[in-house]
């Protein structure tokens, strides 16, 4: 009796499982694939809570593969001033400062916290970019050009 509903409704059972096949399948390739956000590329983040406006950026995570990027529009001669702080409670995590050519001009976490400040030599998008490679921790970005 019990083995009538299951040839009965074979198509059924067979079509659900391929759904639910599917579904794990895309599920697990969203997690390990390099998904954008609006701060930028992330390659895996776990227990991830972010807080951003125009001049700051929060970021607070169990685990971090990957980057997360902000982005600074500056004009040409202006001064860039950033206040930071991290907590990195496994491995190693990087605040980077990038300039529109891409050219790295400084590791933020060279101390734990602190202030920056740089004049910009050319004008347009600067990249503030967290690097970290299976990290834990937070860390707290605010910045303002003059």
């Amino acid at each position: 009796m019990k083995m009538n509903v299951f040839r009965k409704y074979k198509f059924v059972w067979i079509g659900l499982f391929i759904i639910v096949f599917i579904g794990v399948f895309l599920v697990g390739r969203l997690a390990m694939s390099n998904k954008k956000t609006i701060f930028g590329d992330t390659n895996l983040a776990i227990g991830v809570m972010e807080y951003s406006d125009v001049n700051s950026y929060s970021c607070k995570y169990s685990y971090l593969n990957g980057s997360k990027t902000k982005r600074i529009y500056v004009k040409d001669n202006e001064e860039i001033s950033i206040k930071y702080s991290s907590v990195v409670k496994e491995v190693d995590l990087k605040l980077l400062l990038i300039s529109p050519s891409g050219k790295e001009i400084k590791n933020l976490l060279e101390d734990k916290s602190g202030n920056f400040k740089y004049k910009a030599k050319e004008g347009g998008t600067y990249l503030i970019k967290a690097v970290g490679f299976k990290t834990k921790g937070q860390f707290n970005l605010e910045w303002h050009t003059n």
